[in-house]
């Protein structure tokens, strides 16, 4: 699903929509357009194929009036045995809103659920990109991939590629929520979540700020089994030049083991938080706290070059 709501010159673009299903599956695309002025959408090729009642829905809407661009190049939903794929896209915005999915990918089978969110609520130069999403899924597990936006400028998330596997009913959230007025940049690289066995794999990337607040994980891996719990949370509440790096999170755990890598910021003024190195092991039931937490005014700069739990 796509919304928009804008001035002018909003363009919806699918070059090429494939869904496959099998056995009674309905499909729907649906455009939706009310504007007032340079409305364009075209669908150069949609093909929809369908069998063992899947359903896979594809709607864009859109209400606006000046400058909102939506494209998705290349859409591809395969699902067999019932399986639901949504893919969503939310956009209110005033000016100059582009959200881009060069290739989204999800396969299911078995039942299982694949969620892809984006919901965008921007005045100006609101950019979601997502290059590339893989999500894997079978036996019942369940998928979600939610980004939510609420700025007023220069608001840039970037998921250049997310790879979530899960096999026998786990569950994979991969959150982003950004609440910012200029200038905030949230960017994962690469995101992989391994889980089996009812694990749970939880990336959580909160960011309340006012200007150019910069939360980056060029590679977070998460590997769990035996019904462990690995949470990766970066929380950042700051008002200026607050900057959160992960370059390299891993975390592996297994015989129930709790793995929690916690950044907390709520900072003014030049409070710098470094842990170069952090290693922490763990097996039947033991629990790891990694925390972070700070309160200043000005930038504010936690780096976590590399940490292994």
């Amino acid at each position: 699903m796509v919304m928009s709501i804008s001035n002018k010159d909003n363009i919806l673009r699918l070059a090429l929509i494939t869904a496959y299903s099998n056995c009674g599956a309905h499909e729907f695309i649906m455009v939706m357009s009310n504007s007032n002025k340079d409305n364009i959408l075209p669908l150069s090729l949609v093909t929809a194929c369908s069998s063992g009642g899947a359903h896979e829905f594809i709607m864009v809407m859109s209400n606006s009036n000046k400058d909102n661009i939506l494209r998705l190049p290349l859409v591809t939903a395969c699902s067999s045995g019932g399986a639901h794929e949504f893919i969503m896209v939310l956009s209110y915005s005033n000016k100059d809103n582009i959200l881009r999915w060069p290739l989204v990918t999800a396969y299911s089978n078995y039942g299982a659920h694949e969620f892809i969110m984006f919901m965008s609520n921007s005045n100006k130069d609101n950019i979601l990109r997502l290059p590339l999403v893989t999500a894997y899924s079978n036996y019942g597990a369940h998928d979600v991939i939610m980004v939510v936006n609420n700025s007023n400028k220069d608001n840039i998330l970037r998921l250049p590629r997310v790879t979530a596997y899960s096999n026998y009913g786990a569950h994979e959230f991969i959150m982003f929520m950004s609440n910012s007025n200029k200038d905030n940049i949230l960017r994962l690289p690469l995101v992989t979540a391994y889980s089996n066995y009812g694990a749970h794999d939880v990336i959580m990337v909160l960011s309340n700020s006012n200007k150019d607040n910069i939360l980056r994980l060029p590679l977070v891996t998460a590997c769990s089994s035996g019904g462990a719990h690995e949470l990766i949370r970066v929380m950042s509440n700051s008002n200026k030049d607050n900057i959160l790096r992960l370059p390299l999170v891993t975390a592996c755990s297994s015989g129930g083991a709790h793995e929690f890598i916690m950044v907390l910021s709520n900072s003014k003024k030049d409070n710098i938080l470094r842990l170069s190195l952090v290693t922490a092991c763990s097996s039947g039931g033991a629990h790891e706290f990694i925390m972070v937490l700070s309160n200043s005014n000005k930038d504010n700069i936690l780096r976590l070059p590399l940490i292994t739990a």
